[in-house]
């Protein structure tokens, strides 16, 4: 039962929605707490640059045999997100979100290169799935936070429960060594320079360009979106969430299509299509000042679906174009490409937002969206 790869493929999903439904967390905390958009982007932004780096350490032992450990591992130290309501300081909330960024870091380059080998010939859909499950779990993060904070008078921590069973699972799962027929290990000594050698190659080096820009409009959306929402005069049910699950709907909904489409012609031309299609909506979001939810809701949704899908599609060329490696070449386009993403989409737009007097958040997704410009032509 354990080796089939249904089974497998189901842990990996399921233990992508457990985790990122703790993404969603702290850029809805910070706002109903009301931290400086400054010092929020800040623990956003350096925590991520910490965490997100240290993929390619966890990437390099997930392709040495230590795959599901390192998934295990991950899961735990993601689960400690809904502790931050314990918090009231600065550091405590720096703390707390930093350990979580570790845990996810530890996670997604382990997970994305169990996929790879699953099923090979379906690899765009795979990741489709795979990332759809998580953009699940993130869009229902906000919406599920606010309601157990309101319940339970400030107490969240039973959210921290929804990660257990893959723990357990995935420990089982590597004592017993019921995965290691769909794993290609490598045997010799990891070297960091081993990272370096991606920028070397055209293609790797132009999908990693490629996603940092557009990750890094993505992060910044994800982050500060409550509080463009707040900045039109949004009615409360969507400021409190309903906007954010609308966007993460769109990444989910889009993901299989876009994965099928992928397979079928080719993620160069899916993305093309995907990028001039999301700068139009990424604009019109922001740049229209008053919309009805009937329009502002879908609007956000497709502004989701067209950023959120770029990911999967980006690390599913990658194993294409670097099998050997599933993990490292995984971390090379996600912790490599998100500790710099982060940085500047969290960080970065946190800094800017001290230069507009009116509209910071909206202001400063503004500027930030001439990455669109780097992605396009890097594509």
């Amino acid at each position: 039962m354990l080796s089939r790869p249904v089974f497998l493929l189901f842990l990996l999903c399921f233990g992508h929605f457990a985790v990122d439904f703790m993404w969603g967390v702290w850029p809805f905390f910070k706002t109903m707490r009301g931290v400086d958009l400054a010092w929020a982007g800040a623990i956003g932004g350096i925590g991520a640059f910490i965490a997100e780096i240290s993929q390619v350490f966890f990437g390099a032992a997930s392709d040495r045999g230590y795959r599901y450990f390192m998934i295990a591992v991950g899961v735990v130290m993601s689960m400690i997100m809904p502790w931050i309501s314990s918090g009231s300081t600065i550091v405590s909330y720096g703390l707390i979100y930093l350990t979580f960024a570790i845990g996810s870091a530890a996670f997604h380059p382990s997970a994305a290169g169990a996929l790879a080998h699953l099923f090979p010939k379906s690899k765009s859909f795979v990741f489709g799935l795979f990332f759809a499950s998580g953009g699940l779990g993130l869009a229902i993060s906000q919406v599920t936070f606010s309601s157990v904070y309101a319940a339970f008078d400030g107490w969240t921590v039973p959210l921290s429960l929804i990660g257990l069973p893959v723990i357990l699972l995935a420990i089982l799962i590597q004592v017993l060594g019921r995965a290691k027929k769909y794993e290609v290990e490598q045997k010799k000594n990891f070297s960091f320079l081993e990272v370096f050698q991606f920028f070397k190659r055209r293609e790797t080096c132009l999908l990693w360009i490629f996603h940092l820009a557009i990750a890094s409009v993505y992060w910044g959306m994800i982050f500060y979106l409550p509080d463009i929402l707040k900045e039109k005069g949004c009615e409360e049910w969507i400021c409190n969430g309903a906007g954010h699950m609308a966007f993460m709907l769109g990444a989910v909904f889009m993901g299989m299509p876009a994965g099928w489409l992928a397979d079928k012609f080719s993620p160069r031309q899916v993305l093309l299509a995907i990028v001039f299609i999301g700068m139009f909506a990424f604009f019109s979001l922001l740049l229209i000042t008053s919309l009805p939810a009937y329009y502002l809701l879908p609007l956000a949704a497709l502004v989701g679906a067209t950023l959120g899908v770029v990911t999967p599609l980006t690390i599913s060329w990658g194993n294409s174009v670097v099998p050997e490696s599933p993990g490292l070449i995984s971390a090379f386009l996600m912790g490599f490409v998100w500790f710099a993403a982060e940085l500047v989409g969290i960080a970065g737009v946190g800094f800017l937002s001290k230069f507009f007097e009116e509209t910071p958040a909206t202001q400063s997704l503004v500027v930030l969206g001439a990455l669109f410009v780097v992605a396009s032509l890097s594509l």
